[in-house]
């Protein structure tokens, strides 16, 4: 297998959209070996983007690692779109892929 990593961004997703390219770009995070996705909820996103994201998260189910780092505590992901049914859609895919992690008093807990 060929170890290929992506880092995903809203601005990634817009490029795509607009040139015509999403579906490639989906299939490409999806393969990835290491999909990492960077200060989540730091740039607002679209309610298609956070769709193609859970859409993504789906697709990668048991297929590689996936980073997702964020500044905002996960019980705050929902101030993040109007749209609350897929903000807990997009968790619950989330929380089936990784392991959260949490700074407290400068140690890394997980929780």
């Amino acid at each position: 297998m060929v170890s290929t990593s992506f880092s995903l961004s809203t601005r990634s997703l817009q490029t795509a959209q607009a040139d015509g390219s999403l579906m490639k770009l989906l299939k490409k995070l999806a393969k990835a070996s290491l999909l990492v996705i960077d200060d989540f909820g730091l740039v607002a996103a679209t309610g298609k983007q956070y769709r193609d994201l859970l859409e993504v998260l789906d697709d990668r189910h048991g297929q590689g690692a996936t980073l997702l780092t964020s500044q905002f505590p996960v019980n705050q992901w929902h101030e993040l779109t109007a749209n609350l049914l897929l903000i807990v859609a997009f968790i619950h895919a989330a929380a089936a892929l990784i392991h959260h992690y949490v700074w407290r008093d400068r140690l890394l807990e997980r929780s």
